[in-house]
């Protein structure tokens, strides 16, 4: 998947796209993002693509077979339901947890990802403004 392609959707769907502001993840289902909005993807599809923006945290879901956005599944977390997001190093790979007034939201990160090679690079910047180390 082509960086280029999630800047199209996310014009079509009326976000407005970041340059180096998404990356690539797997959701840990759970409540809060049931309530969120994401309800029975989060089980048939656990890849997810998170951008951020000035309005909030735009997920995408990704269709596990095909690789492609669901763009029937896109749901935005606005920063007034955001209260505090958390990066926690791993071995392989990073845990996020997206605090919001419905609950945690959980996704695991890793450091790289086959067919996205934007992510990698994205993921930097990421970090980068959320302060944790590589």
């Amino acid at each position: 998947m082509k960086e280029s392609d999630v800047e199209g959707i996310l014009h079509r769907h009326g976000y407005v796209f970041q340059e180096h502001a998404t990356i690539y993840t797997t959701i840990k289902p759970g409540v809060a993002a049931y309530q969120v909005g994401l309800k029975q993807t989060m089980f048939s599809n656990k890849e997810h693509l998170l951008h951020v923006n000035e309005k909030g945290i735009i997920i995408l879901v990704l269709d596990e077979m095909s690789g492609t956005i669901l763009e029937d599944s896109i749901v935005l977390l606005p920063l007034e339901d955001i209260q505090q997001v958390e990066i926690i190093p791993k071995s392989f790979a990073f845990r996020l947890v997206i605090r919001t007034k419905q609950g945690d939201l959980e996704y695991n990160i890793r450091k790289t990802t086959l067919g996205a090679p934007w992510h990698k690079h994205n993921l930097i910047y990421f970090l980068h403004a959320f302060e944790v180390s590589s």
